[in-house]
């Protein structure tokens, strides 16, 4: 019986940058033992390589920085100037103008929102400003624990504060479509567009829920009428919110089909 040779590193598939300790342990390794698989960065795929492990760098940098203040305020500042920093150094390869308009106020301050006073509700009155609990520039993964966002109420909260939706789905059932109509009739009343994709795939789709969402206005629909080999997989885009970029914010994936039901 062969036993396996030790090894200071797991075995397996890696998409890892090369750094000093990484180097140190492969040096380690035994040739005569070990297949080792190094290929050179892609010029096209360096960027995003690099910016993912400078990223993990920083995060970790940060941590100790939160964990070295006791004082909220304190460590928010010295995590800022951290960071300042660090777009200092790029200075050779950004502009001076774009190294000032990328530096971080000090203030420690996020935006939020920006919304028109005028011909609006919030003009005369305060009104509490909606907003989904997950973070608008980050992945979420909803599993329908109970300590987590419940995914219909996020779904609501995007559509009232998007401008724009585009919904791809296999099948709409009208018993899940009506859980969302009244803001589907806010968002669309408030000038929202309205884009929807979908199938008569198995049969699936309720006249209902298409009749409901025609009468919407800014509302477009296509159906594909192949209903025995089209099959899409779910997705809610709702982009144009101000900078933010326009990629999906609502992905399921199933291994036959997609529904909303």
């Amino acid at each position: 019986m062969t036993t396996r040779p030790m090894c200071p590193m797991k075995l397996g598939l890696y998409e890892q940058i090369l750094n000093s300790v990484t180097r140190n342990e492969l040096i380690e390794l035994t040739p005569d033992l070990f297949f080792i698989g190094k290929e050179s960065l892609d010029v096209e795929e360096a960027r995003k390589l690099l910016a993912h492990y400078i990223s993990l760098v920083t995060r970790r940098a940060l941590k100790l920085v939160r964990e070295q203040n006791s004082d909220d305020q304190d460590a928010v500042l010295a995590q800022i100037r951290i960071c300042n920093e660090l777009i200092t150094t790029m200075r050779t390869s950004l502009g001076q103008q774009e190294l000032e308009d990328y530096r971080i106020d000090e203030q420690g301050e996020v935006l939020t929102f920006v919304y028109s006073k005028l011909n609006h509700i919030r003009g005369i009155k305060e009104d509490k400003i909606l907003r989904p609990m997950t973070p608008l520039s980050q992945s979420s993964l909803f599993t329908g624990s109970h300590a987590e966002p419940n995914m219909l109420s996020e779904l609501q909260h995007e559509i009232v504060t998007s401008d724009r939706i585009d919904m791809l789905v296999s099948f709409i059932k009208w018993s899940g479509l009506r859980c969302l109509m009244e803001q589907l009739e806010q968002f669309t009343e408030s000038g929202g567009h309205l884009r929807v994709i979908t199938t008569t795939y198995m049969e699936a789709t309720d006249l209902k829920a298409i009749q409901e969402l025609s009468r919407l206005k800014n509302t477009e629909i296509q159906i594909s009428y192949d209903s025995k080999r089209t099959c899409l997989q779910s997705l809610i885009r709702c982009p144009s919110r101000g900078n933010s970029q326009a990629k999906p914010r609502y992905i399921s994936r199933y291994s036959k089909r997609s529904e909303l039901r």
